[in-house]
């Protein structure tokens, strides 16, 4: 580790956190740290880093900055926050090998002091980050800026075809996974991950009403189920298993058969004003990947190039629930006829790795 070179990775979250941008950044640079050190510059880090390991299932080691001791709540703190990004990186400019950022303004400031980096990003943007972003796309300074993107419908919403850039979505963790035929749970369902609107929450209940007969058990916050609608009446057979640790997810999920994805035709974020449908590069999909489960999802075009019906995966329309609830009886009736789904979304998880993903990013740059 020693003799690798530095990569510096800017995000403006916090840890400990459960949101899926934070998981992305630390299983990414996971990976990236089979090639490179990585120094992680973040606001704050309240969590040691052994715990960190364990609750993000690491493998390498990842060196942590807090450089605000706080959480990012104000535009002063990000500002605040990104001037010390920029000052910790140009003290150590000699020694980095690149610049990888989640954090827009910082690297527009580094692009401005004339410094090579790569901006990731995974939705539209808004307010004074849209504003400055589409400024610095059209100086001459654009240059070093290469723009990592999520999803190739960004490149048009953000006007970038004429910059560097490479579309990467998100990655699958592959360590230990291996076709299963015999699962803990029978006849039931199983969703992870958030519960915010058009997440899915919505399609499980109107499920669950018309399939008695199956069991529903979600894994998620459910405060984050808080902004639905008041007179949303929640089944008797959905059974919240509450919040897990994202290290326990992948055993958790090898105890099913079906997995869901029963997105809604808008899909929000923590933030109720940030509408992801165009873009969304789901991680619990890779994970249901690499668990090897039969995954039922809504026809979104977002992964419709990763998701391919009959292959890896059942695609449904997403307010069709009688094909939803004939397909999935169909299948816990005659599940060894579906071993083909379970054995090709492992093949797609060896495809969409984080360690595939690192090597393509590095190859790129």
């Amino acid at each position: 580790m020693e003799n690798k070179k530095k990569i510096f990775y800017v995000t403006e979250t916090s840890l400990p956190s459960n949101s899926a941008n934070i998981i992305n950044s630390l299983k990414f640079c996971d990976a990236i740290s089979n090639y490179y050190k990585i120094n992680f510059l973040l606001p704050k880090v309240n969590i040691s880093n052994l715990r960190i390991k364990k609750n993000y299932d690491l493998k390498n080691e990842i060196v942590f900055f807090s450089l605000l001791n706080r959480d990012i709540s104000s535009s002063f703190d990000r500002l605040i926050f990104c001037i010390k990004a920029v000052i910790k990186i140009l003290i150590n400019i000699k020694s980095i090998h690149f610049i990888l950022s989640r954090s827009i303004m910082t690297s527009i400031i580094l692009s401005l002091l004339n410094i090579k980096n790569v901006l990731e990003i995974h939705h539209g943007l808004s307010g004074i980050s849209k504003i400055l972003f589409n400024i610095i796309i059209k100086l001459p300074l654009k240059k070093k800026l290469i723009l990592l993107v999520i999803n190739k419908k960004l490149i048009k919403d953000l006007k970038i075809s004429k910059l560097r850039h490479i579309v990467l979505d998100d990655g699958a963790d592959i360590k230990k996974n291996k076709f299963i035929s015999s699962y803990k749970y029978k006849n039931t369902c199983v969703y992870t991950g958030s519960l915010y609107r058009g997440k899915g929450l919505e399609i499980i209940t109107h499920l669950s009403k018309i399939m008695p007969n199956i069991e529903f058990h979600v894994y998620g916050e459910k405060k984050t189920s808080n902004k639905l609608s008041k007179n949303f009446v929640i089944s008797k057979n959905v059974k919240f298993k509450g919040f897990v640790s994202y290290s326990k997810i992948k055993e958790i999920l090898k105890k099913y058969h079906i997995a869901l994805m029963p997105y809604e035709k808008k899909i929000h974020a923590r933030s109720s004003n940030l509408e992801i449908s165009k873009y969304i590069s789901p991680l619990k999909m890779f994970d249901y990947f690499s668990a090897g489960n039969i995954i039922f999802a809504s026809n979104i075009k977002a992964f419709d190039h990763i998701l391919k019906n009959n292959v890896n995966s059942f695609i449904l329309n997403n307010t069709d629930f009688f094909s939803w609830k004939i397909l999935i009886n169909k299948v816990f009736r005659n599940l060894s006829d579906y071993n083909h789904i379970k054995y090709n979304a492992l093949q797609s998880s060896k495809k969409y790795s984080w360690d595939n993903r690192a090597k393509k990013l590095l190859k790129f740059i």
